[in-house]
């Protein structure tokens, strides 16, 4: 039977199926379709997991991406897909093999994690277990593809729960409304306002909000906490937490708010009632237009954040913990995002100015361009320098 057959559907993808066989994961592209252009206008999508999405119950995360440039450019004719429409799949990147399938359009990417090893990625905050190592060109078809499949370095890699995927997220748009199960709610009221609703008892166990993304492209994600002190697992306390537990506790009761002094809480509005004794309705409300920068990992970009979990207090006691993410993929930081940013910077200065400039001041006006954090600039510098290079020696040419 061939794989084609046996596929399933990726959880919130677009055109991406899979097929598990124990320890032996597979991903599936039929690329003959498109879904239109990227968000950059540059590309135009073949397939997408929307993200970084989690494998199975494995506590790992695959993204996988595969674009054109134009569909004029895509060729699927016998020239275009031979070199890999072979038997045997062909070695792509660190831990992966590829092969086009029979009927000519279907890709399969096949990662063995009982071979595969893995090895630290370069954020520091986790490690790979699969990469094609960038964005590689699927024989001769005008199509690339990246793929990185990796586990937090929290987290210990399941290898026996990679098939145990759960449901795909709730699609929702502008003017939607959802009902998401478990007490939780969420409602797209304008393009400027999100809200999610709980209304419930929260026990002695963290509560996970089903998965929801908005448009496709922005995911959120809400757990609740328990309100003693024992912690939910994974909760860390911070000074950011203790910071919420006294502004929000003493200020305004049942409320946290991205406006309060000295919070890290970003873009978002809590506010929690009591209806009885046991039962808390939540309100959590932000801005999806909003952004503030790139994650740690350099791989999203946060919309909306309580930054970990923090506590909600009414009457001077803690009724729950809260923690809420909102987030879309960040644009890859290659040469030509790069070249583009550099170039859109150095056109606001005059040019009288171009000469006295500093590298270090157009590299602090890139960072706020691109949404890097402090330090992830280092990755661009060198791409940097050869654009403010390239756009001063047009600038000379043009004013000689």
């Amino acid at each position: 039977m061939s794989l084609t057959t046996k596929a399933t559907p990726f959880p919130g993808s677009k055109n991406i199926s899979f097929v598990v066989e124990e320890k032996v994961f597979y991903l599936l592209c039929d690329l003959g379709k498109d879904f239109g252009q990227s968000t950059s206008g540059k590309t135009i999508i073949i397939g997408s997991s929307s993200g970084n999405k989690q494998l199975g119950k494995s506590n790992a995360f695959i993204g996988i991406n595969l674009f054109t440039k134009s569909l004029e450019k895509r060729n699927l004719g016998k020239d275009g897909v031979a070199e890999l429409r072979t038997d045997n799949f062909q070695e792509v990147g660190q831990g992966c093999v590829w092969r086009i399938e029979e009927d000519g359009v279907t890709l399969a990417i096949k990662i063995d994690f009982a071979k595969t090893t893995e090895w630290p990625a370069s954020s520091g905050n986790s490690f790979l277990l699969a990469s094609t190592v960038g964005n590689k060109a699927v024989g001769k078809t005008g199509i690339m593809c990246g793929l990185n499949c990796y586990r937090p370095s929290n987290a210990l890699f399941a290898v026996d729960k990679i098939a145990v995927c759960g449901p795909a997220e709730v699609q929702l748009s502008v003017g939607g409304a959802v009902d998401l199960g478990n007490g939780f709610s969420a409602r797209y009221a304008a393009a400027n306002e999100v809200t999610v609703l709980f209304e419930g008892v929260i026990g002695e166990e963290s509560l996970a909000m089903p998965p929801c993304m908005l448009e496709g492209r922005m995911t959120l994600a809400l757990h609740l906490g328990p309100h003693k002190e024992k912690r939910a697992r994974g909760e860390k306390r911070s000074r950011s937490t203790d910071a919420a537990s006294t502004s929000s506790g003493k200020d305004q009761e049942g409320v946290l708010n991205s406006g309060d002094a000295g919070s890290k809480v970003r873009n978002l509005h809590v506010l929690c009632t009591k209806t009885d004794e046991d039962t808390l309705r939540l309100k959590i409300t932000f801005d999806p237009t909003k952004s503030f920068g790139r994650s740690s990992s350099g791989k999203s970009l946060t919309v909306s954040t309580s930054s970990g979990f923090q506590p909600i207090v009414i009457n001077g006691n803690m009724v729950c913990r809260i923690q809420f993410n909102a987030y879309r993929p960040a644009p890859q930081l290659d040469k030509e995002t790069v070249h583009d940013a550099v170039f859109r910077v150095l056109k606001t200065k005059p040019s009288s100015d171009l000469n006295t400039l500093s590298f270090k001041t157009v590299l602090k006006e890139l960072q706020e361009e691109l949404g890097l954090r402090e330090g992830q600039e280092t990755s661009i510098k060198e791409e940097a320098k050869i654009a403010v290079k390239t756009f001063l020696d047009e600038n000379r040419r043009q004013n000689s």
